[in-house]
């Protein structure tokens, strides 16, 4: 669960609801989805596990060059997938990280089988 710094409107994707987040109150899962790259919504103690994740992961990357699904958890895994480029090398990068992922823990929530 992730925690807003300050008040803040949001409209709701799904049904274009428009909802008032309190200071330092949690903030609900479709919230965290939407703004998760907002850096002036989030508390430093409680950023959005996604967000976290993905940061973690860049970080590896950065670290020891390419990315290893296997010495990462699920949710972090998504979370490098979801923020890579959709241009081909974008591609090529998630080919071979499902790839590296098929041929090691083979989760179901990443290869689906």
């Amino acid at each position: 669960m992730a925690r807003v710094a300050r008040s803040v409107l949001v409209i709701n994707p799904e049904n274009n609801d428009r909802v008032i987040i309190p200071s330092d109150q949690d903030a609900p899962e479709w919230v965290e989805r939407t703004y998760a790259d907002r850096d002036d919504f989030w508390s430093p103690e409680w950023p959005p596990p996604r967000r976290a994740a993905r940061e973690r992961a860049r970080a590896s990357e950065e670290a020891g060059g390419l990315f290893d699904p296997g010495a990462h958890n699920l949710q972090e895994v998504r979370a490098y997938l979801d923020g890579l480029a959709g241009d081909d090398s974008g591609r090529v990068e998630r080919d071979r990280v499902l790839d590296a992922e098929r041929a090691g823990k083979a989760r179901q929530g990443l290869v689906g089988e």
